[in-house]
């Protein structure tokens, strides 16, 4: 259920992108949008120039601020930044409107989470803030190629949680940006129509659920599949399942077809481990929970971008996957053949019926290559 939100709290928007003179076109309209309300903008940004000042709108500067908080477990990164700045405006009672301008699209996922999760210590902004939107500017020209190049598979130099997706590579820091974003600003004018066509396509893709819009946030195609994937998902397209995964194709496109993937039985840990190390090839994005035969009641994230796959820490098994019996739950986006072979490999990863008979107890006794010490 989502958290309600009392009436007077501020309203949010997330504005990020590493191209600024997009940004601030996005900005001033959001502005100009808003005019009737009262307006601060805090901007994460020290290049920005300052907006125009009026009786109802203010603007100011903040510098980045993170902490980190034990969960379950593990460390996340935490948005102090945000929850002070935010705190601090509702105690001021004067703005009714909020956008925060990040600097660079990586920040979208920490900033979205700072509004919408609560932590440990009663660390909650919902009961001040609700987040309307969040938009991510993205760059047209090489956004496809981006997910390929040599420093995709780059690591962040600096991270406050090595667990996170963020922290893999750069194309997964940009996949998790477009994944968390409402809207996705797109700049129809700095590439060819077919180019922009493409990157539209990868868009809807990565994201099925966002508005594509140019930088006045008018649409640039037909409005995006309304509703929860989750319910979704087994509702819409053609069934290309295996024998023994489920599967549906939301979106069915050459090159970036969008399959989720369901199954209710473990996969056996060493063809499982052949899988990780690169049976997937081919796929622009995978992601999803999976759970492996010889460590029950647990789950681990899957999680792959390019060229790059990770495999995450073990977390307990989640009380939505014991409810609904599915084990395996998993997206890939990517060429069609390249996803319709990654499936097919998928479900030879699965416990066989005879290796499934033999029970929780005995799987524990399967040779594990992924067992973490």
């Amino acid at each position: 259920m989502a958290p309600q939100h009392p009436q007077g709290c501020l309203s949010v928007t997330l504005l990020a992108g590493p191209d600024r003179a997009l940004r601030t076109a996005v900005l001033e309209h959001l502005v100009e949008q808003a005019r009737s309300k009262r307006v601060l903008v805090l901007t994460f940004d020290p290049q920005r120039k300052q907006l125009d000042t009026t009786d109802s709108m203010r603007f100011r500067w903040v510098k980045s601020k993170q902490i980190q908080i034990s969960q379950a477990g593990f460390v996340v990164p935490f948005r102090a930044d945000l929850f002070l700045e935010l705190n601090a405006i509702a105690q001021q009672g004067s703005t009714d409107e909020v956008f925060v301008e990040l600097a660079d699209n990586v920040e979208l996922p920490s900033a979205r989470d700072a509004l919408v999760y609560r932590f440990p210590g009663g660390l909650y902004l919902g009961g001040i803030a609700r987040l309307t939107r969040s938009i991510m500017v993205v760059q047209t020209v090489g956004l496809v190629e981006e997910f390929w190049v040599p420093s995709a598979g780059s690591e962040s130099e600096v991270t406050e949680d090595p667990h996170s997706e963020t922290a893999y590579s750069r194309a997964h820091r940009l996949a998790r940006s477009i994944e968390c974003a409402d809207a996705l600003v797109v700049d129809r004018m700095a590439a060819a129509p077919e180019t922009s066509g493409k990157v539209v396509r990868l868009l809807r893709g990565l994201n099925p659920t966002a508005a594509i819009v140019d930088a006045r946030l008018d649409r640039l195609e037909a409005d995006p599949l309304a509703g929860s994937i989750d319910e979704r998902l087994w509702s819409v397209g053609a069934n290309d399942a295996p024998s023994r995964l489920e599967t549906r194709r939301l979106i069915s496109d050459t090159d970036f077809t969008r399959v989720a993937i369901r199954a209710g039985r473990p996969f056996q840990p060493q063809r499982f481990y052949q899988f990780v190390q690169g049976a997937w090839k081919g796929v622009l994005r995978g992601r999803g929970r999976v759970s492996i035969a010889s460590q029950p009641d647990t789950w681990r994230l899957w999680s792959q971008a390019g060229a790059v796959g990770v495999l995450g820490p073990k977390m307990v098994t989640a009380q939505k996957a014991e409810a609904t019996g599915w084990l395996q739950d998993l997206t890939f986006v990517g060429p069609q053949e390249a996803c319709v072979k990654a499936c097919h490999r998928l479900e030879q990863c699965l416990l066989t019926d005879e290796e499934f008979d033999l029970g929780a107890r005995l799987w524990r006794s399967f040779v594990d290559p992924l067992r973490e010490e």
